[in-house]
């Protein structure tokens, strides 16, 4: 008698190469997910700044001035008003500029330098010759720190007459 052998089964290293090629194309999808997802999220800080932008603008033109951090209870009274450290930006919302004000999706930076981590950085000045307005963030994509509003004027200087950006305190 003729014993004929009916092998459909995978062998052990047929599996093994499915398994492996899954798991190579499982790693590649996962790796460009993340950078969609950065690229996303700085889309979204950029959509963000020219909300809080127009906003501090039309704040501007209602009132003759944009106010300094110390005058509204910022967290880092006269310097950088961060979004990770509370009450960023309150003065929009308490006069109805904005009915909330946004915060980077990570909001997780421990200092103003944002080499920690990522946030939003608001700081008005008008001393002397620096006068004007900053509004930066970290973009995740590239780890580079953009100044997305860096205001020195509004306008510019015409004779003796002065057009440039006023700071001034929030009542």
């Amino acid at each position: 008698m003729k014993y004929i052998e009916n092998n459909r089964a995978f062998t052990l290293i047929e599996l093994l190469v499915v398994i492996s090629i899954i798991s190579i194309l499982s790693a590649i999808v996962i790796g460009s997910l993340a950078g969609a997802r950065a690229k996303s999220r700085d889309a979204r800080r950029i959509s963000d700044m020219r909300m809080i932008q127009q906003a501090l603008f039309t704040y501007h033109l209602d009132n003759g001035f944009i106010p300094i951090t110390s005058s509204y209870n910022a967290s880092d009274s006269g310097g950088w008003d961060t979004s990770f450290e509370g009450d960023f930006l309150s003065f929009l919302v308490e006069d109805g500029y904005l009915s909330t004000v946004p915060v980077d999706p990570l909001n997780n930076a421990n200092s103003a330098h944002l080499n920690d981590g990522y946030g939003y950085l608001y700081y008005c000045y008008s001393v002397g010759g620096n006068r004007g307005l900053a509004l930066r963030f970290k973009r995740e994509s590239d780890q580079s720190i953009v100044n997305y509003v860096t205001i020195s004027s509004f306008g510019n200087r015409h004779g003796s007459g002065d057009d440039y950006f006023e700071c001034g305190n929030h009542s």
